[in-house]
């Protein structure tokens, strides 16, 4: 009996193991790659399957970030520079779902050392992609802190959505053809913000410090991302640059809520700047959506 039913349990064993390996080779299959082409510049080391122009123009805009993050930071030139950071640059959208099956709705990702992303040919600037997780690598080699997710992406956000002229990335010039600019002018803005947060227009900025999430994030993912973009841009660039030294200082020293008052200032002062300039480019874009509509 013991050995009939030894017999039996192999017999399973051996059938499980066969789907287990079927399941995992047809994976594997399914997500191979393999670069086509590894190239290196004072920074970076590109890994990546595209066009080999499309490559190069990839890490000249990477070392104009490089050298756009660098001046807003004020940080010194490495002329020695560490080891090169690692990026992945697939060749479309369909490339990069295919390799990485789970990465749901991201578009790109950054796992420390190396950030992924494809080309966008859909784009006017199809390299923002590559812009936004380089500047997340950034972030972790040179700020030594752990940011919160309004800081770490509006950061990324910022450099990520400014226009490109002769090589330099113009910090704040906004590239409408880039996310999440594209869903500007989707926000239903009154004019009180009191009413917006109840309708789920807006959240407060007590709540984004706070790391709070008042609406799904499933659901109400670009509208986080609106808000994101939209505070570290009205901070960073806005025209009279009264908070942009207080934001550098926070986000030197992780920018938790409370630093964030020490360095920018009251939640309530700036709540209603920011919120002025939401309500401007959200209804500059909307102005722009009709008038298209109209032609």
């Amino acid at each position: 009996m013991k050995k009939l039913l030894f017999s039996t349990f192999r017999r399973r064993l051996a059938v499980y193991l066969s789907v287990l390996a079927l399941f995992v080779g047809g994976h594997l299959w399914r997500t191979w790659w393999l670069p086509d082409e590894v190239l290196v510049s004072e920074h970076y080391r590109l890994f990546h399957a595209t066009e080999h122009p499309t490559a190069v123009e990839a890490l000249h805009a990477v070392e104009a970030l490089q050298l756009a993050y660098g001046d807003f930071f004020g940080l010194p030139v490495e002329s020695s520079p560490r080891p090169r950071l690692p990026l992945v640059l697939h060749a479309d959208r369909e490339e990069f779902k295919r390799v990485h099956p789970y990465s749901r709705w991201a578009e790109a990702f950054y796992v420390p050392p190396v950030a992924v992303q494809y080309v966008d040919h859909t784009s006017e600037a199809p390299l923002f992609w590559l812009i936004h997780e380089a500047t997340h690598q950034l972030n972790f080699r040179y700020l030594g802190v752990w940011l919160p997710r309004w800081a770490n992406e509006g950061l990324a956000c910022l450099f990520s959505t400014s226009r490109m002229h002769d090589g330099q990335l113009q910090l704040g010039e906004i590239h409408e053809d880039t996310y999440p600019v594209w869903w500007l002018g989707s926000m239903a803005l009154t004019g009180d913000i009191g009413l917006d947060a109840e309708e789920g227009q807006i959240i407060r900025l007590g709540d984004l410090l706070g790391g709070e999430y008042p609406l799904s994030m499933n659901r109400h993912f670009n509208t986080y991302y609106l808000h994101w973009f939209s505070l570290v841009h009205y901070l960073a660039v806005e025209e009279e640059q009264q908070y942009r030294a207080g934001l550098i200082e926070c986000l030197q020293l992780g920018c938790d809520e409370d630093q964030f008052e020490v360095s920018i200032g009251p939640v309530e002062e700036v709540e209603a700047g920011w919120y002025s300039y939401l309500q401007q480019i959200n209804g500059e874009r909307r102005a722009r959506s009709l008038l298209a509509g109209a032609r």
